[in-house]
């Protein structure tokens, strides 16, 4: 009876996503993420070219965020954005419990975690743009991983808990680097006819936003190793660190054109937005 009653709660949550995604607000609201995700990815791309040239500039997604609230009638856009980006957690999440019917085994699970993964993040900067269109209180893109590995550093196996984070990270990255790579994003994220200069725009800002991951892995990896969280930096402190190095300037130009080609490219994902939650 148990197992009987967990069926039918499931299939019951099934036909409500079901309904929820055949909602043309729905729709209209994911549409309306994706854009805001492409504006938030301009700027980035802008504020990169701001570390490039050495300026003290937050060159992480809620610098993105706090860059648009300075814009006029930037409070309007902020609280839009955040509308949006939890828009695109729940369309993520319902992709994660029960989108991609048409797939199984292994290529069903890597999915599911991705989109779960995507909805953290969409929640994560949803979060951030409703506060500061309430507040206007600006996160520091630094701050969350900083002060989530000197937590967890200072417990017994923290080191190994802020290294598994880490692990988490790198796991992300390959999978977008993966994703822009094979292209696999339109088979998996996208419907209808994708224009070929979008899809290389895509191949692109998939590849660069991987490799940006894979830096921001490599802090959680150096914080656990040397036992010191201010390592454990986000997009922000990553991207200053490249800039540190021998080939940092043509890595952040580089780094800036493929931030903006994923933020063109999401324009183009809003009218191509896939959705596969199905109860059947």
């Amino acid at each position: 009876m148990t197992d009987q009653a967990s069926s039918s709660a499931v299939q019951a949550a099934a036909e409500v996503g079901e309904q929820v995604t055949e909602h043309p607000a729905y729709r209209w609201l994911v549409t309306v993420g994706l854009v805001c995700y492409g504006f938030v990815h301009v700027l980035l791309a802008w504020l990169t070219l701001g570390v490039l040239r050495g300026k003290g500039v937050d060159a992480s997604n809620q610098g993105s965020i706090a860059t648009l609230a300075d814009l006029p009638a930037g409070r309007v856009m902020v609280a839009a954005v955040g509308v949006g980006m939890l828009a695109l957690s729940l369309w993520q999440a319902l992709e994660a419990a029960f989108g991609y019917p048409w797939l199984h085994g292994k290529k069903l699970v890597v999915r599911k975690v991705a989109s779960a993964f995507r909805a953290v993040v969409y929640l994560t900067i949803g979060f951030g743009a409703v506060k500061l269109s309430l507040t206007g209180a600006i996160a520091d893109g630094n701050a969350s991983g900083r002060s989530t590995s000197r937590g967890l550093l200072d417990l017994p196996g923290g080191t190994i808990l802020v290294f598994l984070i880490g692990v988490g990270i790198l796991i992300a990255a390959i999978d977008q680097v993966q994703r822009g790579a094979r292209k696999s994003f339109v088979k998996y994220d996208m419907q209808g006819d994708v224009p070929g200069w979008a899809v290389k725009l895509g191949i692109v800002g998939w590849i660069t936003k991987g490799v940006t991951l894979a830096l921001v892995a490599l802090g959680f990896f150096l914080a656990a190793i040397q036992h010191n969280a201010n390592q454990a930096g986000g997009l922000d402190a990553a991207l200053k660190d490249v800039r540190g190095t021998s080939q940092g300037q043509l890595a952040l130009a580089v780094i800036a054109f493929g931030f903006f080609c994923f933020g063109i490219f999401c324009f183009v994902w809003s009218q191509n937005a896939r959705h596969d939650v199905t109860s059947d």
